[in-house]
């Protein structure tokens, strides 16, 4: 009883990024998805820094890449009138992820747009916890690598 009214007081909305390096970082893509799994949103960009990808996201990520991507204003406008679009909460929805960089790029993408249904302190979850909650909550799909695929 207490987890359910603890649900509804406050949503969360569980992000994921891919970036081109933990040193220069700079946004790849974007996946987002609500708590309760009803409204989902990714994004590329066609315009990040590709001198500064890792070996890893070279081979990891960028090839599995599938659309043309949006530059860095158009991406953050998109995820701005998501944000703007979701259903009104009380409490405001809380921003999750599993990497403290993650908030970093999602402010740098919104460049001070505030959609104001946000509250102000993320919550950081580890991993393995939050990989099973973005599963759990889109139904089996995952936000890896660039592309929404089957678990």
């Amino acid at each position: 009883q207490l987890r359910q009214t603890w649900r509804f007081k406050m949503n969360k909305i569980f992000i994921d990024t891919e970036f081109t390096d933990f040193i220069q970082m700079d946004l790849i893509s974007l996946g987002a998805v609500t708590e309760d799994g009803q409204y989902e949103f990714y994004v590329e960009r066609h315009d990040y820094e590709k001198d500064w990808s890792s070996q890893w996201v070279k081979e990891n990520v960028i090839p599995f890449l599938h659309t043309d991507g949006h530059s860095h204003y158009e991406a953050g406008l998109m995820f701005y009138k998501w944000l703007k679009a979701l259903p009104r909460q009380p409490e405001g929805y809380q921003i999750c992820c599993d990497y403290e960089g993650d908030v970093h790029l999602l402010l740098d993408l919104l460049d001070g747009q505030d959609p104001h249904n946000i509250q102000e302190e993320p919550s950081y979850i580890n991993s393995a916890l939050f990989a099973a909650c973005v599963i759990h909550r889109t139904g089996g799909r995952v936000f890896r690598m660039g592309f929404s695929g089957r678990t």
